[in-house]
């Protein structure tokens, strides 16, 4: 198959079918930015954009402490998880929980409250 472009009207296949981009537009990372954001330990916050979100938590624990950050469709019960860490020593240990957050999901964070918590949205 043959492929022409048009500045008009995108890709033009030989079989005359049009593709008006070549990108999307509405993905992650299209628009977005990393932003600290000030969140809540059992909370439970909505992706409420139209495009997936990323998390970044990092937090610095003592020995035993541990953080579950769930990432789900519901916020009823924290079921799914996205990260763990937990930290067994006492040596200054840092931990970083991520995860991709789809448009509508739900997302909570458990156990040790962060030191940063930044989202790419």
């Amino acid at each position: 198959m043959t492929v022409k472009i048009d500045g008009n009207q995108g890709f033009i296949f030989n079989d005359n079918t049009v593709q008006g981009t070549a990108v999307s537009t509405s993905g992650l990372g299209t628009g977005q930015s990393w932003a600290a954001q000030t969140r809540s330990i059992g909370t439970w916050y909505q992706n409420s954009t139209s495009k997936p979100i990323m998390i970044n938590i990092n937090r610095n624990g003592a020995n035993g402490a541990s953080n579950i950050l769930y990432v789900q469709s519901t916020n009823v019960t924290a079921t799914e998880i996205a990260a763990r860490c937990s930290v067994v020593d006492y040596g200054g240990a840092s931990a970083i929980l991520s995860a991709i957050v789809p448009p509508g999901y739900y997302y909570q964070l458990t156990g040790t409250a962060p030191n940063y918590w930044w989202e790419f949205r």
